[in-house]
């Protein structure tokens, strides 16, 4: 699992923790089947991280996203 301190989006530097390309380094950091997580302060957040992991779920503001597909149950 790779997990990220909350910034809010008006922070210095902010912009480089919800990016793409942030987001695309913790999926090669994944494991198959491993976990990245990340606070969603807005919309745009939200629709990078889809963007970047295939499998995601959404808890409240809390985006949980995968490289693979979970079966149910787990």
């Amino acid at each position: 699992m790779v997990e990220a301190d909350a910034l809010r989006p008006q922070s210095a530097y902010a912009g480089n923790l919800y990016s793409v390309e942030y987001f695309a380094l913790v999926r090669r950091s994944l494991k198959p089947g491993g976990f990245g997580v990340s606070w969603q302060p807005t919309r745009r957040t939200r629709d990078t991280f889809v963007k970047v992991l295939p499998h995601v779920l959404l808890f409240k503001r809390v985006l949980i996203g995968s490289n693979a597909f979970a079966p149910r149950g787990w």
